[in-house]
């Protein structure tokens, strides 16, 4: 299988030339051969370069390069998904930077790796922050944002939307989705038409209008009809995914304001059981059915299960004054006749209140 490069150039028009910069920068390949292609175009007449850009970035010195090859030269930017890292310092290179409107933009510090001894450790560290002192200069030049603020958007991670990188300044304008994006069969025409072979490319598009319209294309006029139909059909579905769109914040609202009622019920129940809980407990202390130091236990077994807990506490017999010591209450004789939940729950509330 063919190794994949990151990048590819290839000339628009007389003057007009796309670069894509896709993939992890420097893998497989190097700047110096993406260089060499930026000359061999500008040797066959190529004077302005459109960069596309969606990588998650890659070699920070290869980056470098790149940048400093397209910022002298007359460069837009498109950032058509993610610029990150050194791919976003490549960014900066256009005299206008575009971002699509579901795109994002990173920026962190750099990172490396190193093995050795103390002294290697440090080394590494200062290069790194001279490293980070160049990549806060150059996205401080584009953005207008001093160096600290850049420093602290780099310790941070900072993932940037569309409008926060247009906001900030790393961005000079957002390009709508293509989905909201209208056309005509002129620009239609042009994407695909060359005037070298203007026939051929002619019957293409034909052909992919007949497909997409579903119905049969074969001249400008039908063409013409084609795409206002297809215009026509993209508009629908934009006001039904907004309609979608919006319903379902409807519900997601509606949900949460039910959880909020849901949560709020269940507190109030809680706090309601609490409070008869401890007017059968206080009942049962002083009644001598229970002592002081099983208050919580119980409490709590009652808010669990009310109904069992207290029909235990119904039937504890009521314990009996012990003549002198300050006539204390002596509690009932245990019953060894009960069973299952009752009487486990008793051993377990005595157990807990003779520890």
């Amino acid at each position: 299988m063919p190794k994949q490069k990151w990048f590819n150039l290839k000339r628009l028009s007389g003057t007009q030339a796309e670069v894509l910069l896709m993939g992890e920068i420097g893998w497989e390949t190097n700047a110096q051969n993406f260089i060499n292609q930026l000359h061999a175009l500008e040797n066959d007449g190529v004077t302005d370069f459109t960069v596309r850009v969606n990588s998650y970035g890659g070699d920070v010195f290869e980056g470098i390069a790149i940048y400093n090859a397209l910022a002298e030269r007359n460069t837009s930017v498109i950032i058509e998904s993610l610029a990150a890292s050194i791919a976003g310092v490549i960014a900066m290179a256009g005299k206008t930077v575009t971002i699509r409107e579901n795109a994002f933009f990173m920026l962190h510090n750099p990172a490396s790796f190193a093995a050795g001894d103390s002294q290697t450790m440090q080394q590494t560290r200062e290069r790194l922050m001279q490293i980070k002192d160049t990549i806060v200069g150059i996205y401080a030049a584009k953005s207008g944002l001093t160096a600290a603020e850049i420093a602290d958007l780099m310790d941070k991670e900072t993932w940037l939307n569309a409008q926060q990188a247009k906001d900030m300044g790393f961005a000079d304008s957002i390009e709508p989705n293509p989905a909201k994006t209208t056309t005509n069969y002129l620009s239609f025409k042009n994407l695909f038409t060359n005037h070298n072979q203007e026939g051929d490319d002619m019957n293409k598009i034909f052909a992919m209008l007949s497909r997409l319209a579903r119905h049969t294309v074969t001249n400008e006029a039908e063409a013409e009809s084609a795409v206002s139909q297809l215009e026509s059909e993209a508009a629908q579905t934009v006001s039904e995914l907004n309609d979608a769109q919006a319903r379902i914040k409807e519900l997601e609202e509606e949900n949460a304001e039910l959880k909020a009622f849901a949560e709020e019920t269940q507190n109030a129940e809680r706090d309601r059981l609490k409070t008869k809980a401890e007017a059968v407990v206080n009942d049962a202390v002083s009644d001598g059915k229970i002592d002081d130091a099983e208050r919580d236990i119980w409490i709590r077994e009652l808010i669990n299960d009310f109904d069992a807990a207290s029909a235990i506490l119904e039937k504890k017999a009521v314990a009996k004054k012990v003549p002198g010591a300050n006539n204390r209450m002596q509690p009932p004789a245990p019953d060894h006749h009960r069973t299952g939940g009752v009487s486990a729950l008793a051993e377990a509330i005595r157990a807990q209140s003779a520890q």
